[in-house]
């Protein structure tokens, strides 16, 4: 995630990351300086039900928590494929 705006955010930040296999927040207890980032990872494990390729949603700060101008950027999803182990 990054803060590309011009202001620091001084409030923590919740990234929820939604599958069928469950759902797992964090929360990043500190802000981010202006244009910096930070990466944040998940690790999900699935029932033999839910083995193979789906869609993994994560949002990125809880609709108005943090202020900011355009509070609809905040949501993506991309397919993931999972290794049975």
């Amino acid at each position: 995630m990054a803060n590309v705006g011009d202001a620091d955010t001084a409030e923590p930040i919740y990234v929820d990351a939604i599958t069928l296999c469950g759902e797992l927040t964090t929360v990043l207890a500190f802000g981010l300086e202006a244009s910096d980032s930070e990466s944040v990872s998940f690790t999900f494990y699935c029932s033999a039900n839910y083995t193979g390729c789906q869609t993994v949603t994560v949002e990125v700060d809880e609709p108005n928590f943090v202020d900011e101008c355009d509070e609809d950027n905040n949501v993506d999803d991309m397919t993931v494929c999972c290794a049975i182990k």
